[in-house]
């Protein structure tokens, strides 16, 4: 009788169906808990590569200001779109200087940075939105 069990135990193979169940059940509920996580990381890589572009557009304008290829405005501050079609005087400047022409991730399709540059010389990065400040200190949507 003893042996017939343990003949019976060592013929045992494999996972019966319920045990396949419950693992997949359990890993349905951790991809479940992950999901939300991976989004939020996704949103802050977005608002971060939009803020690393901003900057890197601002020094490249203030590189142009240095070389004496874009001017600082005399009277009201002038605005520079950088991507718009048909880029001319300084926005051809700033693109060329530039090579790839970065556009925002964080905000609705078909957007493009708008630098302005104030008489003072100071330069601020937005993403065509004034409360959307990515450059110098952000603001609005690119605020943590």
């Amino acid at each position: 009788m003893l042996r017939a069990i343990q003949k019976k135990l060592k013929n045992k193979k494999g996972f019966t169906l319920i045990e396949l169940i419950i693992v997949i059940a359990i890993l349905g509920i951790l991809a479940a808990l992950a999901m939300p996580r991976l989004g939020g990381i996704t949103n802050d890589a977005r608002r971060q590569a939009d803020i690393t572009n901003a900057k890197t557009i601002a020094d490249s304008v203030a590189v142009l200001i240095a070389q004496g290829e874009i001017d600082v405005p005399a009277a009201t501050a002038s605005t520079i779109t950088v991507g718009a079609a048909s880029p001319a005087g300084d926005q051809a400047e700033l693109e060329n200087y530039l090579q790839t022409v970065p556009t925002p991730q964080m905000s609705n399709a078909g957007a493009n940075f708008v630098v302005t540059i104030s008489t003072a010389g100071d330069i601020t990065v937005t993403d065509g939105t004034a409360a959307n400040v990515a450059f110098p200190t952000p603001a609005g949507i690119f605020a943590n």
